[in-house]
């Protein structure tokens, strides 16, 4: 696989990333907060600037919320902390059906 080698050549990043998700639109690269930096700077000694990057709180474990009620509940939650001026980004660990979701969030 053509993307397997391409990543081969950062060799130094295996000792800091948690996990290295493969897509069609390319890499998505998880790593412990403390390990961001050089991260970056590894991909980009390797010429492997990344289109974005970003740090997002990805939940260990999750809870399943399979009530209707709370479900359009948390979602409304989501969507009222998002609203806030002070607020940059809304995290959680519930685990909703994505199908049947009136208030999406991230």
């Amino acid at each position: 696989m053509a993307g397997h080698n391409k990543w081969s050549k950062v060799k130094r990043l295996k000792a800091v990333t948690d996990d290295v998700i493969t897509t069609d639109q390319g890499y998505e690269v998880r790593c412990n907060l403390h390990a961001f930096d050089q991260v970056a700077h590894a991909l980009e000694k390797a010429g492997r600037s990344p289109a974005s990057s970003e740090l997002a709180y990805i939940p260990t474990s999750t809870v399943p919320v399979t009530d209707a009620a709370k479900d359009r509940a948390v979602g409304q939650l989501h969507d009222t902390l998002e609203e806030l001026d002070d607020v940059q980004a809304v995290f959680s660990n519930e685990e909703m059906d994505e199908a049947g979701r009136d208030h999406p969030h991230v």
